[in-house]
């Protein structure tokens, strides 16, 4: 996986809030990962924010990503493994999601109120 420009970073930072979370998408070919507030992805969900981050994109395309919203909690960052881009009742397999979760929260640091 690869970690977001610090830039995007910094914006998601500074705009994701308890009543505006984040959603991200995970292509598992290249490992990038693309990440924005819901409330700034027409639609809000992760099938639009694939198509704004990778254009159109077709059914096989679509099975090889993974989505996951990212909330603010008690000044912590919360991470949900849901996402109707998921294979198995809305969920990446355990293993993909834990290795996100602890890639992201060391690259996003403390988390911004």
């Amino acid at each position: 996986m690869k970690v977001p420009a610090a830039e995007v970073l910094d914006a998601f930072r500074r705009n994701v809030r308890a009543n505006d979370p984040g959603i991200g998408i995970l292509d598992t070919r290249s490992g990038e990962i693309y990440l924005a507030v819901a409330s700034r992805v027409p639609g809000g969900d992760h099938a639009s924010l694939a198509e704004m981050a990778l254009g159109v994109i077709d059914v096989d395309e679509a099975t090889m990503l993974r989505g996951f919203v990212v909330g603010v909690h008690d000044g912590s960052w919360q991470f949900v493994n849901n996402s109707g881009l998921n294979p198995v009742d809305n969920r990446m397999e355990a293993e993909l999601f834990e290795e996100l979760v602890a890639m992201l929260s060391a690259a996003l640091g403390p988390a911004v109120l």
